[in-house]
């Protein structure tokens, strides 16, 4: 059974009438409400935790070494990163809030000054002067809707019922669950080979620890497809590509200093 969304993708118009005209379920992708916190969380959490990483090897420093700047900053820069995120996200509530008291008071003693506003946001946008008036003074009637549309339409404003605390809280679980992941497979993967290095000059811990790494980097971006237009195969590789050149500046950088250290 096709929905209205599927309809759109295959560019089937008459499908489309089909859907609408029968009232089918036409779902919307609301899914994606704490997206950005997850995918900037998990992101930020698998780069940084595996530029530490990636520094940490680039130096030859210890896994004792590894472990510890690894989840020191894991979980610092977790915290950081959820305060951050809550307090923007609580800024940009007590910021709407603010505007929609602002708009609810103007539209109470001035109710005439905003309906000639909004007739003149609508003539703008190629609506004629007798429709937008008609239509303002219809929807003037009802005073909720009417102070929503004053908010789209004035502020470009839409209230929604994000919680700033939730958001916080995703951005630090993300970040400690995906940040851990760079870690997690490189002492796993030590532990279970006992000398990375097996005889050889290739750390075969690391290049394991990449793997997962870069996979979880690509599953993280390919899952932003499910609330985007983006393709899910360019959403996984843009942000397996950012990750691959942080941490490959990290670990020429650790290497250098390393370097200079060696030769001080």
């Amino acid at each position: 059974m096709w929905n209205a969304r599927q309809a759109y993708e295959e560019r089937d118009a008459e499908a489309s009438t089909l859907i609408h005209n029968n009232k089918m379920t036409e779902p919307h992708r609301t899914g994606g409400r704490y997206l950005k916190s997850i995918v900037y969380g998990g992101l930020d959490g698998l780069v940084s935790t595996f530029a530490v990483v990636a520094g940490v090897i680039g130096a030859d420093l210890t896994t004792g070494v590894l472990i510890i700047l690894g989840v020191a900053s894991l979980f610092a820069d977790g915290i950081s990163m959820a305060v951050g995120d809550f307090i923007s996200s609580k800024a940009e509530e007590d910021h709407l809030q603010a505007e929609k008291k602002r708009e609810d008071w103007e539209m109470t003693n001035n109710l005439e000054g905003e309906k000639k506003e909004m007739v003149d946001i609508f003539v703008s946008k190629g609506m004629s002067q007798e429709d937008a008036s008609t239509s303002i003074e219809i929807m003037s009637r009802y005073h909720d809707l009417f102070l929503e549309l004053m908010m789209q339409q004035e502020l470009g404003l839409v209230e929604d019922d994000e919680n700033p605390y939730k958001h916080g809280a995703v951005t630090f679980i993300s970040f400690v669950l995906f940040g851990s992941v760079p870690v997690i497979s490189y002492v796993a993967s030590k532990a279970a080979m006992g000398d990375p290095y097996e005889g050889t000059k290739v750390n075969i811990a690391f290049i394991i620890s990449c793997f997962f790494t870069g996979l979880s980097m690509f599953g993280l971006g390919a899952l932003t497809s499910r609330f985007t237009t983006t393709p899910w195969w360019r959403s996984g590789l843009l942000i397996l590509a950012n990750g691959a050149f942080a941490a490959t500046v990290a670990y020429f950088i650790g290497y250098g200093l390393s370097e200079l250290g060696a030769n001080a």
